[in-house]
């Protein structure tokens, strides 16, 4: 049997909607100015962090800290 734990789910929400944030912005449904893009990348990054922090694997949490800012300032930009 898996043993699926709660951050690991949250983990693989989080990767699935920077994947598919991406995956919109190269097939040019979504732009990289749109709040849907950056919002996706704002939650998606949070996820990953989460998850990563709670298996205590640090370099993933930095990443997506950054991720994160560089989403958040793209979203201030829009208001």
């Amino acid at each position: 049997m898996i043993r699926v734990k709660p951050e690991g789910v949250i983990e693989w929400i989080g990767a699935l909607l920077v994947l598919l944030a991406f995956t919109l912005l190269t097939a040019e449904v979504w732009s990289a100015h749109q709040w849907p893009y950056l919002v996706s990348n704002v939650v998606g990054s949070i996820c990953i962090a989460y998850g990563a922090f709670k298996k205590k694997d640090i370099p993933p949490v930095a990443l997506n800290i950054i991720w994160l800012l560089v989403a958040l300032i793209g979203l201030l930009k829009l208001i």
